[in-house]
């Protein structure tokens, strides 16, 4: 499969993006070769979309699909370039700029995670000028917050943010954007800022998940610069007693109050799938629902008896893997989570589903992950 079930969650992942829009418009065909790549099938979706292109060459859908299932880069670019022109400029239908803005999206994703910033930067602000009705619209500005926070411009990157959560719908999207706009003002040290828009965070995330950890620290340190120590201590102490197992609080033990430098925003090494069986496991947090009060039960649901569970992906971009979350969770899968592995001292964020006490029990599962994610996903054992 090499690089395309990457190239299907880079396109899949994002705040919003296909699935089931076009249900009402798809030829039979391409629907069933859609059905396909959600089951993790690629190999017979490739084919089948093949053999529909062979009588269909001009579909600009097929071509889309056909893009994602490429493993170059350099091909899956030009077929994403192709697909916005016939979309965009039809021979004889009607223009779907939908699909336009969705294959100029595509391109963005995937030169943003090949380190060419001011690239994705232009093809996301020509989503937004020239495809404003598009549902990748949000998609666009959230991605133009996070090119500019790594070009070190968070005030850009606080009003790209700012737009997200006004025109998203999507609550997991909008508490994204709400995350982006708190660590602009970490960047600029707007302490005032950062405890408000902190608080704002929390308020979106009405079941603690997998910032919380990362804005209790924050608030803590927002506290610290503003030399209320006592309050300081307050939400370390919370922190390390509520998620002794994160990497926010791994930071206060090993390094005492110092801010964690993962602000989940890196783009010097773009995500990607790593080997669990090469890879030693620590929890990093549980996405179950929990509750401050209730540490003990917490902690009883982070580490199962269960020894076998399924990897639906890796990242090394930790908002990456909470997207992925967000969808398993909203497709019913509760007991979704994420956890740290360590690869010669670089940490990545593993999303697990499930707890099972055997291989085939986790089997059966594997093919529901796979249409939630777009990704292979695999059974793994966990000591």
């Amino acid at each position: 499969m090499k690089r395309a079930s990457t190239i299907i969650l880079l396109c899949m992942s994002c705040l919003t993006f296909i699935n089931g829009i076009y249900a009402d418009a798809l030829h039979p065909e391409l629907d069933v070769c859609y059905k396909l790549m959600n089951e993790g099938k690629f190999e017979e979706a490739r084919e089948r979309i093949n053999q529909f292109r062979r009588s269909n060459p001009a579909n600009p859908l097929a071509l889309f699909y056909f893009a994602q299932l490429e493993d170059d880069t350099a091909l899956a670019l030009s077929l994403y370039k192709d697909v916005e022109l016939r979309a965009a400029h039809p021979v004889d239908s009607e223009p779907d700029s939908s699909l336009a803005a969705r294959a100029v999206f595509a391109r963005a994703e995937i030169i943003f995670s090949i380190g060419n910033l001011s690239g994705a930067r232009n093809l996301c602000e020509r989503i937004i000028t020239t495809y404003p009705t598009s549902d990748s619209f949000s998609n666009a500005y959230y991605k133009l917050g996070i090119i500019c926070l790594a070009l070190d411009s968070p005030r850009e990157a606080l009003t790209n943010f700012r737009m997200c959560t006004e025109i998203v719908s999507d609550p997991s999207g909008r508490l994204l954007a709400s995350v982006g706009i708190m660590e602009c003002y970490v960047k600029l040290k707007d302490w005032n800022n950062v405890l408000r828009a902190a608080r704002e965070v929390l308020e979106e995330n009405d079941e603690e998940s997998s910032v919380t950890p990362r804005v209790l620290e924050i608030i803590a340190r927002a506290w610290q610069e503003l030399g209320n120590e006592e309050n300081a201590a307050l939400y370390n102490d919370r922190l390390l007693k509520n998620y002794p197992n994160s990497f926010q609080a791994y930071t206060i033990r090993e390094k005492g109050k110092q801010l964690a430098t993962d602000l989940g925003y890196s783009f010097e090494r773009s995500d990607s799938a790593i080997d669990s069986a090469n890879t030693k496991s620590t929890v990093l947090y549980s996405i179950e629902d929990s509750n401050d009060s209730q540490p003990e039960e917490q902690s009883q649901s982070i580490a199962p008896t269960s020894t076998f569970s399924i990897q639906a992906s890796a990242f090394k971009e930790r908002m990456n893997a909470y997207k992925m979350f967000m969808n398993l969770k909203q497709a019913g899968y509760d007991k979704a989570r994420v956890q740290m592995k360590t690869v010669r001292d670089e940490h990545f964020y593993i999303v697990l589903v499930g707890s099972f006490r055997t291989r085939e029990e986790a089997e059966k599962v594997i093919p529901g992950v796979i249409k939630v994610t777009g990704e292979k996903a695999n059974v793994v054992f966990i000591d």
